[in-house]
């Protein structure tokens, strides 16, 4: 008999790396033959689709709340979600986001419950802080992005502390060229991505290699205060601000570069995808995922946080260099591969049989 599980996600129309994430996972899961799964989507109503891909076999379920004040719908939701574990015999509930996550020690009825972090530690308030460690230790299970941001969670218990980065959303046989000259960056358009930053960098870029240009891909609250910025800078024609793009892998094997300009983050996944594409790397070293991803001057450079004329002067050096962009290159693809669907998905049938 197969196990019935259900992932939950505010919104599954978020082009967002938490739903990309899910979707990877679920669409993993299923093709082994071993799961009835379900995506119960919290915000949303059936006019509402998934913003990526979604296997057919995947069962969807809108719980169609209002979210209305900032917790108010915290009491709808474990409302709405027993009644969903009940009437769908559910034996797995998987939360994604540390508000679900808080509230599904309260729904336990039956199933077992498992909490995943998609962003470090230190990203919520102290509130919420204090809110994980008086709810997580309800929970069955509790899965992170990384080591370093398990060792956080010690409160939990060792036991129940499981360690999955996300699936890379695809493998390519193909690679990205040195002299496509075009640096890309992807993600909402929001202060944590750190784009302002890669306007300072791109400042010091465009009187040094102003045959390159960088590209911005996203959507988001700080659209117009970025071009503003582009435009204040004299920046206009070198970098371009584009809208998020249903085609990741196309746009990446159009780069030669890739660089990561964020205040915090989980484990990005577009950085893995990057490197399938064999783009090397620019990063800041933020808390906690770019330096579980990349090797500092193996497949690219990890920058301190804000440090922006160092940023500038290592994506230089690999404009610079071609020879060492073929060897971050073949060294980005060859650590892709670390976050195959095969191995990833194995990690999770294994918690699975545990929990």
């Amino acid at each position: 008999m197969k196990k019935k599980i259900a992932f939950v996600v505010e919104k599954i129309s978020n082009r967002a790396g938490i739903e990309r994430a899910v979707i990877n996972s679920v669409n993993g899961l299923i093709k082994t033959g071993k799961y009835d799964i379900s995506i119960i989507s919290i915000f949303t109503d059936n006019s509402d689709y998934p913003a990526y891909l979604l296997d057919k076999n995947v069962k969807l379920i809108h719980l169609r709340i209002n979210k209305g004040s900032k917790y108010a719908w915290y009491i709808k939701f474990v409302k709405a979600i027993r009644k969903v574990i009940k009437n769908e015999s559910i034996r797995y509930v998987i939360g994604t986001t540390h508000g679900i996550n808080s509230c599904l020690g309260s729904v336990r009825k039956n199933s077992k419950v498992i909490g995943c972090e998609h962003f470090n530690y230190d990203s919520c308030s102290k509130i919420m802080r204090f809110s994980k460690y008086i709810t997580y230790p309800k929970l069955d299970a509790l899965v992170l992005l990384t080591i370093p941001d398990s060792k956080r969670y010690f409160y939990v218990g060792e036991n129940k502390l499981y360690v999955i980065p996300n699936i890379v959303s695809f493998q390519t046989e193909d690679n990205a060229k040195f002299d496509a000259k075009r640096i890309i960056a992807v993600g909402r358009l929001s202060r944590q991505k750190g784009f302002d930053y890669l306007i300072q960098v791109a400042k010091k870029l465009k009187n040094e290699i102003p045959e390159w240009q960088i590209d911005i891909l996203g959507d988001g609250d700080q659209r117009e205060y970025l071009l503003n910025e582009i435009q204040k800078n004299n920046l206009n024609n070198f970098v371009n601000i584009k809208p998020a793009t249903n085609n990741i892998m196309e746009e990446l094997l159009k780069s030669s570069i890739y660089v990561m300009t964020s205040r915090f983050e989980g484990l990005p996944m577009v950085l893995i995808e990057a490197q399938e594409c064999g783009l090397p790397i620019v990063s800041f070293d933020c808390k906690e995922g770019p330096n579980q991803i990349i090797q500092d001057n193996k497949n690219g450079y990890l920058v301190e946080v804000g440090d922006i004329n160092i940023f500038a002067d290592k994506v230089i050096s690999i404009t610079k260099n071609e020879e060492m962009w073929n060897v971050f290159s073949k060294n980005a693809k060859e650590n892709a591969d670390n976050y195959s669907e095969g191995r990833i998905i194995k990690l999770w049938m294994e918690l699975f049989d545990k929990v």
